[in-house]
């Protein structure tokens, strides 16, 4: 699922993945904030690698599958 504003864009990802790919559709570099449940809330982490893949998509890789929400701004 993904919620997108006019100052950013959220993607839930509700199936755990080594790979997310936020289409956030800002038309532009966003900056990524990326939160992991864990233990039954959300973390802020660092992913294993965030990479544009174009104005409107990021690609987000973990080492391990994961849930969570990745935020754009």
């Amino acid at each position: 699922m993904i919620s997108v504003s006019k100052v950013g864009a959220t993607h839930v990802q509700e199936v755990p993945a080594t790979e997310w790919v936020f289409e956030h559709k800002l038309k532009r570099t966003a900056v990524i904030d990326v939160y992991i449940n864990f233990q039954g809330r959300l973390e802020k982490i660092m992913p294993s690698s965030v990479q544009q893949i174009s104005p409107d998509e990021t690609r987000i890789v973990f080492s391990d599958p994961q849930t969570g929400v990745a935020r754009a701004v």
